[in-house]
């Protein structure tokens, strides 16, 4: 059984709680906590973007083949996200009998991107509320609030502009592991 090298899972800082609260969850964000929510999704920022240099760098160097057969690799990168791969392929029964292994070697870099897509959601969503409660975004009036806003949009940038490389990368190795992993769960 091959164990995957890939964990991306940040490790837990003790001074504080990386949960939001249910006031700021997605569909509950409350603008009044304005201050914690931005401070909060900062630090989840930073973390995703460890955890995503992490994936881009284990992903480079982790070995696909004996996991997925060259056919089977081209197939679910040119199918994926709309077409799935049909039992057909030439060395699909090789792939589907490593399934456990699929799910082993690449759930965390998919775990990656749908904690990368809640983020985003929420940081979106507060980024919208300060450009309305900052008005014409002062920074004289309020270094401070201006300071975070413009960070959590450069994290936002920074984060997403990485994913993006790794999932569209020449190789496309962030591409595989996503649509081996959302195939494998089918």
């Amino acid at each position: 059984r091959l164990r995957s090298p890939l964990s991306y899972r940040a490790k837990p800082d003790p001074a504080r709680s990386h949960l939001l609260p249910p006031s700021m969850s997605i569909g509950h964000f409350d603008a009044s906590h304005s201050a914690e929510a931005l401070s909060i999704l900062e630090d989840e920022g930073q973390s995703l973007l460890g955890r995503a240099h992490k994936a881009r760098r284990e992903l480079v160097e982790f070995a696909f083949a004996p996991l997925l057969p060259d056919k089977v690799a081209r197939k679910l990168v040119e199918r994926f996200p709309e077409g799935a791969l049909r039992e057909g392929v030439v060395g699909f029964d090789s792939f589907a009998r490593s399934g456990e292994a699929v799910l082993g070697a690449f759930g965390d870099w998919y775990s990656l991107l749908v904690h990368a897509a809640e983020w985003r959601e929420l940081s979106l969503q507060l980024l919208a509320s300060l450009s309305r409660e900052l008005g014409a975004l002062n920074f004289e009036l309020s270094p401070l609030a201006v300071g975070g806003y413009l960070e959590l949009a450069c994290q936002h940038a920074r984060l997403f502009l990485l994913l993006g490389s790794v999932l569209a990368g020449p190789d496309s190795k962030g591409r595989l592991a996503a649509a081996a992993y959302c195939r494998m769960h089918q």
